[in-house]
């Protein structure tokens, strides 16, 4: 999965996705935007130099804490934008990113919600997925962390949670798994982008 992710995830913050799942960590319907995210960000670790926005547009239909990630100011590019809600569990704050159902080699990973209807049509699939990332927010920077292949199979096997790209999740396992054990088993550092706030 890593492999094949880190090709196209370039936008979610450059980094493979590790922790791909069938199941969200809560309800996106519930959720609330994460304001501190909104606005222009630079990456510093591991390569320097690309930029991507975060911002929160208003489309109706869409649940009011689903937010919008551009890469490198290409929202028109399916494979450089990418949509996601945040989950808070204990003093821990995550990411969940939306994927396209059935994806065909060399098409868009991600799902495209920019116009209204997109939205209420992926949520009633039968072959949902995400990406559960990790971040951190400490005043103007920000560390992302896409979990760990090797912990992230190794949880998964103790589990005897089925698949792989993505895990067969049940609803609601993951992240009381989260709430009652660390989230270092997974989100171990392997995996991990520092970016830094920035202007337009």
């Amino acid at each position: 999965m890593c492999k094949h992710a880190l090709i196209v995830l370039g936008i979610a913050f450059l980094m493979c996705g590790c922790v791909d799942v069938t199941e969200p960590l809560s309800d996106a319907d519930k959720a609330e935007p994460d304001k501190r995210l909104l606005g222009m960000w630079e990456r510093q670790k591991p390569k320097k130099g690309d930029r991507c926005e975060i911002d929160c547009p208003v489309i109706k239909g869409h649940p009011k804490g689903l937010m919008h990630v551009v890469y490198n100011g290409r929202p028109d590019d399916l494979n450089s934008s990418f949509w996601f809600f945040t989950t808070t569990i204990g003093k821990h704050n995550y990411a969940n990113i939306y994927i396209k159902e059935d994806i065909q080699k060399r098409d868009p990973f991600f799902a495209d919600f920019r116009q209204e209807g997109e939205f209420q049509k992926w949520a009633k699939g039968t072959k949902r997925r995400y990406f559960i990332f990790r971040y951190v927010l400490c005043e103007d920077k920000l560390i992302v962390d896409g979990g760990g292949e090797q912990a992230v199979a190794k949880l998964m096997a103790a589990e005897a949670i089925e698949g792989r790209s993505p895990y067969q999740t049940p609803r609601g396992w993951l992240a009381k798994y989260l709430e009652k054990d660390r989230p270092e088993n997974l989100y171990d550092e392997s995996n991990v982008q520092v970016w830094r706030r920035t202007k337009l």
